[in-house]
């Protein structure tokens, strides 16, 4: 682990445009016995996303909060109706793919633009959707044993990855300080992480973790038409 305080310091790489695969020495992937499930989303699943979010949550540009759906079940399963004619088709809404840009000032007396950090907020019936679509995935994955758990912690479920590598971080600080021994702390801060990953790259992890072309063609259909407003 290799941890610096001190001022920022901001690295910029150029952006290089290419295909990105799996190195040919790649190990093939083992037997998988437990197959992903791809049938329409189910009504329990619905249930248990609206249950689980956050009534307080912002709503996407069309102004329609999560508490609509958890207030009104008859509203909620149209919704679900809506969500089965989706996935038979593999067409995603227009307008679940479309995100409002919020700025949030990063200090205060923020004025110039890079001052502040920009925050997407979609539209609550296409996170409902989507929210399945990933569960699965993580459940797909988790059950073929295809994470490893001892590495990647943060963004699984049961899992509390951010508390462990906070703690982690405090404890060397400490450790450090009571043995008067010197400690370099290094945060690395990767503008647009999520944002920069090529799609190809999503593509090639895909067909390698051999996740069902239903999902696949999902998951395309909504990066080809995603868009922030």
């Amino acid at each position: 682990m290799c941890l610096f305080v001190g001022k920022k310091t901001r690295f910029s790489f150029s952006v290089i445009h290419f295909h990105l695969g799996f190195p040919p020495d790649m190990p093939p992937l083992g037997e998988i016995e437990s197959q992903m499930d791809v049938v329409p989303p189910r009504w329990k699943e619905v249930e248990a996303v609206v249950r689980k979010a956050k009534a307080s949550s912002a709503p996407g540009p069309n102004g329609v909060p999560y508490r609509v759906y958890k207030n009104a079940p008859g509203v909620l399963r149209f919704l679900w109706k809506l969500f089965k004619v989706v996935w038979h088709k593999q067409s995603i809404p227009t307008a679940w793919c479309r995100a409002g840009g919020v700025l949030i000032p990063k200090e205060k007396e923020s004025v110039r633009i890079d001052q502040f950090r920009m925050i997407s907020l979609l539209n609550v019936e296409g996170k409902i959707f989507f929210s399945i679509v990933a569960k699965r995935l993580v459940q797909y994955l988790e059950k073929n044993g295809l994470i490893d758990t001892t590495v990647q912690k943060a963004g699984i479920p049961g899992f509390a990855g951010c508390i462990e590598h906070t703690s982690v971080i405090w404890h060397q600080i400490q450790t450090a300080k009571q043995e008067g021994r010197e400690l370099h702390v290094v945060f690395l801060d990767l503008a647009n992480a999520f944002g920069s990953v090529p799609h190809s790259l999503i593509w090639s992890a895909c067909e390698y973790f051999r996740v069902p072309v239903e999902i696949v063609n999902i998951m395309k259909e909504y990066f080809k038409i995603l868009d922030c407003v």
